[in-house]
């Protein structure tokens, strides 16, 4: 069955004509991922928000994001997404876009992602925080700007969860080769850690790979299996994936206009003429900071 993250209501994307200032990720220093076990609420395995980047490459200090993507769930159910392109100032090299699949003609009428960092940290709100190899998306993220220490919260990141809940083969030294390879005669769950392959062993069909949106829906879907590996369940008859689906379809359209694509988020509105000066009022009115 396949979790096409298209069905999911997109919300605006609030452009900001001032771009948000770079942060230093040793602030992330403070940040731990928590682990999950059968004592683990309910409530957390099911209301969270996934998140996902796509980049230009694998070092916050000299690649830059190229999409953005979170989605919140809430019992279990995906019910909003926010979902942007990124234009990075510096291009995109022809190896990522091997990866990814996104070209610089994507995303050349898209914000720079400091331009839309205080939008997409609003959407967080004070959601715990799930992804995949998530220390990533993390880095990058902080990088360009999303203050993730504002607000308290728990993060989880479904790469570590899947190393402690699932074996892959063991390691065995080839004599003859010279190297250390993989004994595939060994007692294993998956060959890899991949997101792709977590999936594929969990039949979580991905409909894209290494698009944010996409990852992100698969992410948090896997986090959800893996709630349910560890116990850490206090109902007697969790959803299983299939019902999260039907209960997905089920709902009625949202009475919203057409979600936003990555190509057609909100413009900021010029600002308004400033009112006639009121000495008086002006003394008894204490500035505004944003």
């Amino acid at each position: 069955m396949f979790y096409d993250s298209s069905e999911i209501a997109a919300v605006p994307v609030d452009i900001s004509p001032v771009p948000a200032a770079k942060r230093t990720m040793t602030e992330l220093d403070s940040v731990k991922f928590s682990s999950i076990s059968s004592k683990t609420p309910y409530k957390t395995i099911y209301n969270f928000v996934s998140i996902d980047v796509e980049t230009t490459g694998l070092s916050p200090s000299k690649h830059e994001i190229v999409e953005v993507a979170a989605i919140r769930f809430r019992d279990g159910v995906p019910v909003e997404k926010f979902t942007s392109y990124a234009f990075p100032q510096r291009g995109i090299s022809a190896e990522a876009s091997e990866i990814n699949g996104i070209t610089l003609g994507m995303v050349s009428n898209a914000p720079a992602f400091s331009n839309i960092a205080k939008s997409f940290e609003d959407f967080l709100g004070d959601d715990n925080i799930v992804g995949h190899n998530l220390k990533f998306d993390l880095r990058f993220l902080c990088k360009y700007g999303v203050n993730f220490l504002a607000k308290k919260r728990r993060y989880y990141d479904t790469l570590q969860l899947a190393h402690k809940k699932l074996k892959s083969p063991k390691k065995l030294w080839d004599e003859d080769r010279n190297y250390c390879g993989l004994d595939w005669d060994s007692d294993y769950d998956v060959e890899n850690y991949k997101l792709g392959t977590l999936c594929e062993y969990y039949d979580i069909e991905m409909f894209q790979t290494h698009r944010a949106a996409d990852d992100c829906y698969a992410a948090g879907l896997l986090f959800i299996q893996l709630g349910m590996e560890y116990g850490a369940i206090d109902r007697p008859t969790p959803m299983t994936l299939e019902e999260i689906l039907a209960q997905i379809s089920a709902q009625p359209e949202p009475a919203v206009p057409a979600p936003a694509s990555p190509d057609t988020v909100r413009q900021p509105s010029a600002p308004e003429p400033p009112p006639p000066r009121n000495p008086i009022k002006r003394f008894f009115t204490s500035p505004w900071f944003l």
